[in-house]
């Protein structure tokens, strides 16, 4: 009995299922029942081309209501005119896409337009009732006639829509269009490559999506309602008649590249938003710790405000910007953020921490020579692609990957310098026209460390002339380091290590010791001489003998600092000779700040640990002279 009964209801859910599953053809139209009275329009004759939808149909002595046009129904028919009628309120995905369709009546139950329902038609003229709520993503996408131009020239949104999907109406034709109140979001490339001019947004709207108005070259003004919330990425890329921009109250986020490549000359922000802040024209956020947004044009120059650590993707592509003073702790420069503006000048030696440069960051800019900073570890793609001013690019130890089109079209460059033996790695690149250096100057010199032109020749580098370069000579450090103190009994002994290996030059350097500042008439000097010796080929030692051929010491003085000046020239290799050399001890080590202001007391001299002379204070230990004469320990 149980496996009869099974049997029975498998049998009876089968025929239901069959039954809501059923289909049938009325006049030129085929239906789907989708409920007890309710069907679905699923297909059409191929002869048809001009049909009005009934709002009931009969079969078998049931009447029907129709409610719905199914997914893909009359996808690539030969339909050119249809209406709908009020009944039908969903009408879903791919309903009409690729049809023949020009004309489209819709009924007032209409509610939902599912994605890419009317896609790539030929409709000129589009009136929306109030019931339509939902414009599916890529709905009108792409209207077009015989030659392939964008025909919907005029647009009615009705005044019911909440949403509006992405790409609903890419390329539209008409000129002009008003977002009803209801709508709170406009979908990503909603509005793509249209012919727009004028946009009207009422109060109620709160998002644009990425790339919303993108290339919309006509749009020449729009206005941003109070209600807005979000502006997306790329939301006004290229929109080059647009000229001015409102930031509302509301706002607390905006996208990279938002007003990139237009004409603004004027960013207005509320002055009630909270999430922004305008500095000398250009907006960032309320911290200052982004740069978000620049004017594209009337803006020159500018020096980064000393608390942003980051510059937005896209904040002065394709602007009127010439020179940029970047602060010290700037962080990061995010995509395309320079591209296509009039760069000709950026301190990148400026900041201390900056390590990520994105890609498209110089591209299409004006820059002749560059030298890169060293802690980004890879040049990004297209970083300087088509920078046709571009002369000389050094690339420091640091960067160890060099992406697809990072050099493209760069016909100026004469010289390329990289500072380490281990060539940067080409990463992987498909088509020749992707390779980092395609249609870069092929003449150009790469100048590489010494010993490193077999490794470099065995790799796409070889596509420029590479010639061997020495490194040149840096202090590594020195024993004692300056900043210490000197020993009670302080040895006339002291230690320089080199970056590479060195020969003596001078064997016996006119090394100075100064007591209380450079310059001193109180000096010091060992009982015999001074010599120069090489504990192993890249340290030196320069010592001071006694007549019994010892190492000399000097009993100091904890209150005295003392100067040692070893003099340019001791060393030499083929990236030069040394610098003068300065390492000072017993320095006072009051902080700068407690520096009485009224005995204007200015800064002479910097010297980082190594005891070079340096032009600004750097991270860690610094010895800085006053012109007081004071000498102070200061750590950044």
């Amino acid at each position: 009995m149980r496996k009869n009964y099974l049997l029975t209801a498998a049998a009876a859910l089968l025929a239901l299922g069959m039954q809501a599953q059923s289909t049938f053809t009325s006049g030129q139209i085929t239906y789907k029942v989708t409920g007890e009275n309710t069907v679905e329009c699923s297909g059409v004759d191929n002869a048809a081309t001009s049909i009005e939808i009934p709002p009931t149909v009969d079969n078998e002595g049931v009447t029907y209501n129709v409610k719905a046009i199914g997914e893909a129904a009359f996808q690539w028919s030969n339909l050119t005119s249809v209406v709908i009628p009020g009944s039908v309120d969903t009408i879903k995905a791919k309903a009409f896409y690729y049809s023949d369709l020009t004309s489209v009546t819709l009924g007032d139950g209409v509610k939902y337009i599912g994605d890419y329902a009317f896609s790539s038609l030929g409709i000129s003229s589009l009136t929306l009732p109030n019931s339509v709520e939902w414009i599916g993503n890529s709905a009108f996408y792409n209207q077009h006639n015989s030659n392939y131009q964008p025909c919907l020239t005029q647009v009615d949104l009705g005044n019911g829509v909440k949403h509006i999907g992405n790409a609903a109406f890419y390329k539209l034709a008409a000129t002009s269009i008003e977002i009803p109140a209801s709508t709170e979001e406009i979908g990503s490339t909603c509005f793509l490559n249209s012919k727009l001019e004028t946009v009207t947004l009422n109060e109620g709207l709160k998002k644009i999506g990425d790339g919303a108005f993108n290339n919309c070259t006509a749009l020449s003004s729009i206005t941003l309602p109070s209600t807005l919330e979000e502006i997306g990425m790329e939301a006004f890329l290229n929109d080059k008649a647009l000229t001015a921009i409102n930031i509302p109250a509301g706002v607390t986020t905006i996208g990279e590249s938002a007003i990139a490549n237009t004409a603004v000359s004027t960013i207005t922000l509320d002055p009630a938003n909270t999430a922004f802040v305008m500095v000398n024209g250009v907006l960032y956020t309320a911290d200052k710790s982004l740069l978000q947004m620049s004017p594209m044009t009337g803006i020159t120059n500018h020096v980064v405000d000393e608390n942003c650590k980051g510059i937005v993707g896209g904040a002065f592509w394709g602007s009127q910007l010439q020179s940029i003073t970047l602060n010290k702790d700037l962080v990061a420069l995010g995509y395309a953020c320079f591209e296509s503006s009039q760069l000709s000048d950026i301190n990148l030696d400026g900041p201390e921490s900056i390590n990520f440069i994105d890609e498209q960051v110089f591209a299409d800019t004006k820059l002749t020579e560059v030298v890169l900073p060293a802690n980004p570890y890879y040049l990004n793609d297209g970083q300087f692609a088509s920078c046709t001013s571009l002369t000389s690019l050094t690339i420091p130890e640091g960067i160890t990957e060099i992406y697809p089109h990072a050099l493209n079209n760069c016909t100026a460059l004469q010289s390329i310098t990289c500072l380490s033996a281990v060539p940067p790695t080409i990463m992987d690149y498909y088509e020749d026209y992707d390779m980092p250096f395609y249609n870069s100057n092929e003449n150009a010199i790469l100048y590489v460390p010494k010993g490193s032109k077999n490794a470099y020749q065995n790799t796409e580098w070889s596509y420029y002339t590479i010639v061997e370069q020495a490194l040149p000579l840096e202090v590594v450090s020195t024993n004692p380091m300056s900043g210490d103190n000197a020993q009670s009994y302080q040895n006339y002994s002291f230690e320089v290590t080199f970056n590479q290996p060195v020969t003596v030059a001078q064997n016996n350097p006119d090394v100075k010791i100064y007591v209380g500042e450079i310059g001193s008439s109180e000096t010091l000097s060992p009982l015999d001489s001074w010599y120069a010796t090489m504990n192993n080929e890249t340290t030196l030692h320069v010592w001071g003998s006694d007549y019994d051929g010892y190492v000399d010491y000097f009993t100091s003085d904890a209150n005295k600092t003392y100067y040692v000046v070893i003099p340019a020239g001791v060393v030499t290799c083929e990236g030069g000779s040394n610098d003068e050399i300065v390492i000072i001890l017993n320095p006072d080590t009051t902080p700068i700040e407690t520096l009485n202001s009224d005995d204007n007391a200015t800064i002479e001299a910097i010297y980082n640990i190594n005891g070079q002379q340096v032009r600004e204070m750097q991270q860690g230990i610094n010895i800085v002279r006053y012109s007081n004469g004071t000498v102070k320990k200061v750590m950044k």
